[in-house]
């Protein structure tokens, strides 16, 4: 799963994952949050359930202004590279 940051609007939150070349986007509406993994400087990491697949992921959501005012965008942007890289069972 990949997840698409938009730094400019705060109130947007969207991820999008790609199964097969095909790109689904994912709101957070479309989940169940349950508990709380962890916690950062400037992010939380949540249980999440999808309501129709019953699939349970980890969502990591990040407070975009904190994330700003630090000057962690990069870093932010770096870590998403990251991800998309990896191929792991565990991450998609």
């Amino acid at each position: 799963m990949v997840l698409i940051y938009n730094l400019t609007n705060t109130k947007s939150f969207f991820f999008s994952f790609s199964l097969f070349n095909v790109v689904i986007k994912v709101e957070l509406n479309h989940f169940l949050l349950l508990r709380s993994v962890g916690k950062g400087a400037f992010g939380k990491v949540r249980v999440v359930q999808h309501k129709k697949t019953e699939q349970v992921y980890a969502l990591k959501y990040i407070n975009k202004v904190k994330c700003m005012k630090m000057k962690a965008v990069d870093n932010i942007i770096q870590e998403r590279r990251l991800l998309e890289e990896i191929h792991h069972p565990f991450v998609w």
